[in-house]
């Protein structure tokens, strides 16, 4: 049985209760009885409380940042008659229950608005506890609470002097820890420190594509005196900074931009981490990109078993990537106008080789994949993200040109990125998001390689990407036959009777198949024997009653 949010209810209720109630809401014994559960929570008074109830009910209302005049106007009253209770904003501030608004466009339009940090916003809708900070003892969890402490700045949830007041102090707290010692030591000025810290998260988050004017936009965004110290710092005095003589960071001037390339050195992460610098990959972009290249010759070689119906199309997409035969597709569809690349989708559920199938196919047709880490595009998703999709495309092209064979653009798992589009108007995200979307659907248009992707959720893809998939392959869960195939492969020391009662009895997926074999050479190991059909028997039911509970708390059969 689903927990009663009681935090959330009681916010509606006080929100409901004060309305157009003026002052005297403050006094009222009824909405004071109401504030408990949130007085309760977050240890605060009941005139914080009904503020807070308030302040979080006109943030969804308005799906934006709000000020004093929208709590005065709820209830009835003029802002200058509530500023006798403004001492309880400044102690919710305080105790970070809610944070100011430093957009500079809200700002040109007010003077102070506040708005809500995710992790009190999680809390809420979730009904659990805001997430406690885990204790900083390392150099890794340390550069984990600057990230923090950058992503509040860059999303413009606190200001630069707050930034620069709170990374301070947190590495005054920690400078026993190797890396605030480090940085402390490091004759810099601020901006640069800050430079530097934006840097070092990027890479750790394996973001290496990073240049000046990315740098500009995200952390000096108030485009004040900061925002001109550092680039004068980085493009006219860079050589005589620590950074350089340190050889911490390299700066790359571009020959066909106005800007600069920033690299972290593998000696600028060994004079920062010490024995911690192999968790900062260094080198350049580059160096990073060969990261996503799996080489066609290195895929191991997998026997793979479909239904009928399935195999009947990846024998044709088979046949169709051979390069002699797509060579010759390739320009009959060119002699005709048309679109000279190939794109294919292949969904099912999970477990049934999707991905797998790519790799063979890769392999089979001696075709090396680019592979595009979508939880890294996510992360690009603000600021600077639609260059970088497109940068995306331009690389794959680049890399194309190297190849004898045309490489694999591979979108695993690609469902954050061919979804249905969101209503633009919900908010800046989804505006963002859409646009990223939109950008990859031109590019598909007139595409002119091999892209793959694959998706376990088909019901979701937006319209417009399903008419840009030319081949729309799906796999499905493995017959009883297909099943005893792929039993008989793994399993040879049991005999068939056997396989097929476990084909019968189970209609797994072949990912399932798999782990089932890989618990029997655990079982091997730990036993000195193979396990009998009943060890089998009682495993496979134990895998069937996971995917049942699965399916009863509200997981897709």
């Amino acid at each position: 049985m689903k927990k009663e949010n009681i935090i959330l209810h009681s916010i509606i209720e006080i929100f409901k209760q004060t309305k157009d109630k003026k002052l005297e809401a403050f006094d009222s014994l009824q909405i004071k009885k109401l504030c408990k559960p949130v007085k309760d929570k977050y240890n605060c008074t009941s005139e914080e409380a009904l503020m807070f109830a308030i302040m979080f009910s006109k943030f969804f209302e308005n799906s934006c940042s709000f000020d004093i005049k929208d709590i005065a106007y709820h209830l009835d009253c003029t802002p200058i008659e509530l500023l006798k209770h403004e001492p309880s904003i400044r102690i919710l501030l305080q105790k970070k229950l809610i944070a100011l608004n430093y957009d500079r466009h809200t700002l040109k339009r007010e003077q102070f608005s506040y708005l809500f940090k995710k992790d009190i916003i999680k809390s809420i809708l979730n009904n659990t506890e805001p997430k406690k900070e885990a204790p900083i003892d390392s150099n890794i969890s340390l550069l984990a609470e600057i990230q923090k402490l950058l992503d509040q700045y860059v999303e413009k949830e606190i200001s630069f002097d707050e930034a620069w007041e709170e990374i301070t102090d947190l590495l005054e707290i920690n400078k026993h820890i190797f890396f605030a010692n480090k940085l402390l030591s490091l004759e810099l000025t601020f901006e640069l420190k800050l430079f530097l810290l934006y840097v070092v998260v990027s890479y750790y988050k394996g973001d290496y594509d990073i240049n000046l004017n990315i740098i500009l936009d995200e952390i000096f965004w108030e485009k004040g005196s900061h925002f001109h110290d550092l680039k004068r710092a980085i493009l006219r005095d860079f050589n005589t900074t620590t950074l350089f003589k340190l050889e911490i960071l390299i700066v790359k001037p571009h020959n066909w931009r106005n800007d600069v390339d920033i690299e972290l050195t593998k000696n600028g992460a060994e004079y920062l981490f010490g024995d911690d610098a192999s968790m900062i990959c260094v080198g350049s972009a580059k160096d990073k990109g060969e990261k996503n290249i799996i080489l066609a010759n290195e895929i191991k070689d997998k026997s793979l078993f479909y239904n009928t119906d399935d195999f009947k199309t990846i024998d044709f997409i088979q046949n169709l990537l051979q390069e002699e035969k797509f060579k010759c597709i390739s320009n009959r569809l060119k002699e005709n106008n048309m679109p000279s690349g190939i794109t294919i989708l292949l969904h099912g559920k999970p477990g049934t080789g999707k991905t797998e199938t790519v790799y063979q196919m890769a392999k089979q047709t001696q075709r090396n994949i680019y592979r595009v880490d979508i939880s890294n595009l996510k992360s690009m998703w603000f600021g600077e993200s639609q260059k970088i999709i497109k940068k995306l495309f331009d690389d794959y092209y680049k890399y194309m040109k190297t190849q004898d064979n045309i490489p694999i653009l591979f979108f695993n798992e690609a469902d954050g990125v061919i979804n249905k589009r969101k209503d633009s108007s919900s908010s800046n995200t989804a505006q963002t998001e859409n646009e990223i979307q939109n950008i990859i659907l031109q590019e598909m248009e007139d595409f002119k390689g091999i892209l793959m992707a694959t998706t376990n959720l088909i019901d979701n893809i937006d319209n417009a990407f399903d008419r840009r998939f030319l081949f729309k392959l799906e796999l499905n869960i493995p017959t009883i036959d297909t099943r005893f195939k792929i039993y008989r492969s793994l399993l040879k020391q049991l005999n068939d009777e056997d396989l097929l009662q476990l084909a019968n009895a189970y209609d797994f997926s072949g990912g399932v198949i798999q782990n089932i074999v890989r618990k029997a050479t655990m079982h091997q190991v730990i036993h000195g024997i193979h396990p009998d059909i009943n060890w089998y028997k009682d495993t496979c039911k134990q895998e069937n009653f996971n995917k049942n509970l699965l399916n009863s708390i509200g997981f897709k059969k």
